[in-house]
């Protein structure tokens, strides 16, 4: 399964070495601003949780009718 996600980062701060933006998860359009890695890497991390579980829930169950 695959998550898409937009990650849009400030170029003047990202030629620093920062990370500053924001990331949107596409399936549910949640947004998020980011200040650092660890930031970015707990929104994708909650988000992949929260879309693995829609995913399971709409899945059909093969062999029963």
């Amino acid at each position: 399964m695959l998550i898409s996600y937009v990650l849009r980062l400030r170029a003047d701060e990202l030629a620093l070495g920062h990370v500053v933006g924001e990331v949107e998860a596409v399936a549910s359009g949640q947004r998020f601003v980011v200040r650092s890695m660890e930031q970015m890497m707990a929104f994708l991390m909650e988000t992949c949780q929260g879309e693995s579980a829609s995913v399971l829930a709409v899945q059909p169950t093969y062999g029963e009718a």
